[in-house]
């Protein structure tokens, strides 16, 4: 039996490459060894032609509607075709991303059940833009999920047919909605029902797999999520972004919220670059 890869896989649509190229290279430099995927909803030649020069498989597909929910229909359709021949499979956006090392090394040592569900470290109820998208999104349902902690559907990962499944919930939901976005309501809502409580694993921040700074960090929102914050905020020193116990987070998801971060960050991918 042939060694299963991992897989990364993200979707762009009317980006520039100046805001994934951070995304792109931070990932030939974190580690990985698997396959890098992107589906690409234009034409935007550039961005096509820089992702297949730097060994990415660039996977053209026509958007119809929303790409906040579309691209996880196909994600589901591009994963499920070669789950078998993959172990872990890492779902991502890509304008915010910044790999500090290979995710797949962290899912070796602390994936406990089928995928991760990453805490935002904060209720609905205290999360302004979630909550009125849960709200828009799926308002005889909202109720229900005011207590809860928001999950972020910017990264998921797991096992590769678990994760494949997942994305076409979430699209199949989402789309129910009727809403443009309805991805992280829908994923959200999906997880705190029974069935998936059991298959995911809640991952906190202090777990050290993926940052959430647009809530834990962004310095125009923070004085006001401060109180209710469920964890620890995450620290940064010269190595990168880490948990407040000092673990590296392999993943940070809106760096960019934070310029020091951004700064920090982008100057190490620089020297790594080099």
């Amino acid at each position: 039996m042939s060694k299963k890869t991992d897989l990364i896989i993200g979707a762009v649509g009317g980006y520039q490459w100046e805001q994934i190229d951070v995304w792109a290279l931070s990932l030939l430099k974190s580690g990985f060894s698997g396959i890098g995927a992107v589906i690409v909803y234009d034409d935007n030649e550039t961005v096509i032609k820089n992702l297949s020069s730097l060994g990415f498989q660039v996977i053209r597909m026509p958007l119809n509607g929303s790409v906040f929910n579309q691209r996880f229909q196909d994600f589901y359709d591009v994963i499920s075709a070669s789950a078998d021949d993959i172990r872990y499979a890492i779902v991502t956006d890509v304008r915010d991303i910044y790999f500090q090392s290979n995710p797949s090394t962290w899912l070796e040592d602390n994936l406990k059940k089928s995928f991760v569900a990453v805490s935002e470290g904060i209720q609905y109820k205290n999360e302004a833009w979630n909550r009125e998208n849960m709200v828009s999104s799926f308002p005889q349902h909202s109720a229900r999920m005011m207590e809860t902690t928001v999950h972020n559907v910017g990264v998921l990962a797991g096992k590769a047919h678990a994760v494949a499944d997942l994305c076409l919930n979430i699209a199949m939901v989402a789309k129910s909605s009727g809403a443009q976005v309805a991805d992280q309501s829908g994923f959200n809502l999906l997880i705190d029902m029974h069935s998936y409580k059991n298959d995911a694993h809640i991952v906190k921040s202090e777990d050290g797999f993926a940052c959430q700074a647009g809530t834990f960090a962004d310095p125009n929102k923070i004085d006001t999520f401060r109180p209710h914050l469920l964890e620890p905020e995450p620290t940064f020193d010269d190595e990168g972004i880490k948990t407040s116990t000092g673990k590296l987070y392999p993943i940070v998801h809106q760096y960019d919220r934070v310029p020091e971060w951004s700064n920090l960050l982008r100057k190490k991918l620089n020297e790594k670059l080099k």
